[in-house]
């Protein structure tokens, strides 16, 4: 073998060695929330990629400023239901399902008043 192809054959086996050394996190699964108006019960749901859901984790609820209002558990069905609460600048709700599995949805003061809207509208 040449000197070259010795170190293409270095190159390649050390970079499959630094892909298969990285943690399994890095792989892990992606979470999506959605978040929606059942009445005057917000209702928050997660799922993570693939279709699970999570089985524990926190919600937090902010208004439109960033002040938290709200800190919930979420349920072993990866929801979370709380009543609605002052939603004038309307509410941004994050859940963490831990090891940096976060994210949000955001609620509108328009959004909420549009599925008010509608709840009303089919009673």
């Amino acid at each position: 073998m040449s000197k070259v192809s010795i170190k293409i054959l270095i190159y390649i086996l050390s970079t499959a060695f630094l892909i298969a050394s990285v943690p399994h996190s890095v792989f892990a699964h992606k979470l999506s929330v959605f978040a929606w108006i059942d009445g005057d019960t917000v209702v928050v749901e997660g799922k993570l990629s693939g279709g699970k859901r999570p089985k524990r984790g926190m919600v937090y609820v902010y208004d439109g400023k960033e002040r938290l209002l709200l800190k919930i558990e979420i349920n072993p069905d990866g929801i979370a239901r709380f009543p609605l609460p002052d939603h004038k600048t309307g509410l941004k709700i994050l859940m963490d399902v831990g090891e940096g599995h976060k994210s949000y949805w955001i609620l509108t003061p328009y959004d909420i008043k549009c599925q008010l809207k509608e709840a009303t509208e089919k009673e």
